[in-house]
């Protein structure tokens, strides 16, 4: 039974990216009136969380235009880090954003890490699945840092597009498994590895209003993604059904 994961992202359709960067079909939705889902977007693909699936997914890792080059990833050198204090922020929106990663780098407390948002279920966009909160998304990041001491975003760059709307480009989770046992939702945990982890990149809308996130949506560039991709990537096995509710 293969097991549609809330925190493993499915591949997006062509729309991912229109040319001007904007969130997909943001656009169209802010057009029509629809304030309460500006980032969401429409595909038919649904994508198995198989890795044996990467044959399929060759079009979204293709980098914009005809050179057929493919998106960076885990099996490449990661984006480049880039310091907190040399980066030059325009807007006080991408301040706050920015604001936010350092935090998580900075292995900081579940606490630090709400302090961000405008409330506990602020969502959270995974592609083609029901969308989880700010809590839970919390909560999976806080475990990444117990068992990866060392865990931390990279990114290529932070932007606001328009007013409110910030994209953090090329985003990559990495981290060296020497803490704790690793698990997340219903998974059986996996021993501490020592193994150095590195997913493939993601695109990252971050509404702010007012200081506050108050939406977020996650685009994967690659096969290895979030929690599971650092599951996956450590010998865990996702084919294990959810407990049953009775």
């Amino acid at each position: 039974m293969k097991l549609k994961n809330p925190f493993k992202p499915s591949k997006w359709g062509s729309s991912a990216k229109n040319n001007d960067g904007d969130a997909p079909a943001t656009a169209n939705k802010e057009q029509q009136g629809d304030e309460h889902s500006v980032f969401s977007a429409s595909t038919s693909n649904t994508a198995s969380l198989s890795a044996s699936n990467k044959s399929g997914r060759s079009h979204e890792k293709k980098k914009k235009g005809s050179s057929g080059k493919k998106s960076k990833s885990s099996k490449t050198k990661p984006p480049p880090s880039i310091p907190q204090e040399v980066e030059e922020f325009k807007t006080a929106n991408e301040k706050v954003v920015a604001d936010f990663l350092a935090v998580i780098n900075g292995q900081g407390s579940v606490e630090e890490m709400k302090s961000f948002f405008k409330s506990g279920d602020v969502r959270v966009k995974l592609e083609d699945v029901p969308s989880i909160t700010s809590d839970i998304w919390i909560a999976a990041a806080a475990q990444c840092i117990k068992s990866f001491p060392n865990f931390r975003f990279q990114y290529e760059s932070i932007k606001e597009n328009r007013s409110g709307l910030v994209l953090v480009e090329e985003l990559q989770a990495s981290g060296t498994h020497t803490g704790e046992p690793y698990t997340f939702a219903h998974f059986p945990p996996i021993p501490t590895s020592n193994k150095h982890i590195v997913n493939d990149p993601e695109r990252l809308w971050l509404r702010v209003k007012d200081g506050k996130i108050v939406d977020i949506e996650c685009v994967s560039l690659g096969d290895y993604t979030g929690p599971p991709g650092f599951y996956m990537q450590l010998g865990g096995k996702m084919d294990m059904p959810p407990p049953s509710e009775d």
